[in-house]
């Protein structure tokens, strides 16, 4: 499998990259990612070459070398009886979000303090964006891969789910966050209910 890793910008400085090569979970699982096994780190110019893969499907992954790695770029691989050429493994700069929770109907301080989750919708995932809730219910998630999440927030009141997940002036319904377009410091609402839910 043949590439290069591309797209960061000028001034930032070049980060410590690592190229890895996952098999991709079949059905609905997520992948949970982890640093072991083989990988590469691109040359100079971004490319990379991976050797001796054998037929199948793929997660083709930048992994930042940080205190937290985290994966910066993604492309679905698919290994067959030949070689995979000019994948372009594109970065997207991170982003910050400043969020807060509020409670549909209900006293804000009726909602126990507690932690925010964000799993990829879709691709891999390794050390995924996690925040500790406030006494005044806010947060803050730092270096967010501009991705497609799922939030989760953990405790919540009985009965309690998420009703809708609002970005700027865009709302989602249910527990979809939506970062693809979200500016730095991106401003997150997350509305969460006790009334039934309808479907």
């Amino acid at each position: 499998v043949q590439g290069a890793v591309v797209g960061w910008p000028p001034g930032e400085g070049s980060p410590r990259i690592r190229v890895l090569l996952r098999p991709r979970p079949t059905g609905s699982a997520v992948a949970v990612m982890s640093m072991a096994g083989p990988g590469e780190t691109p040359r100079s110019d971004g490319s990379f070459e991976l050797g001796n893969v054998a037929p199948g499907d793929y997660h083709l992954m930048a992994i930042s070398q940080e205190e937290r790695p985290r994966v910066v770029a993604w492309a679905p691989v698919k290994v067959v009886d030949s070689d995979v050429r000019d994948v372009a493994l594109r970065i997207r700069m991170p982003v910050s979000v400043q969020g807060v929770i509020r409670m549909e109907g209900q006293e804000q301080a009726s909602f126990p303090r507690g932690k925010v989750f964000l799993t990829p919708r879709e691709g891999p995932s390794l050390n995924p964006p996690s925040a500790d809730i406030t006494g005044d219910l806010r947060f803050t998630l730092e270096r967010v891969p501009p991705e497609i999440y799922m939030v989760t927030v953990g405790p919540m009141p009985a009965g309690a789910y998420i009703r809708s997940v609002r970005v700027g002036d865009r709302e989602s319904r249910g527990s979809v966050l939506d970062l693809t377009e979200a500016p730095a410091g991106a401003a997150v609402e997350i509305l969460v209910s006790r009334k039934g839910a309808t479907i």
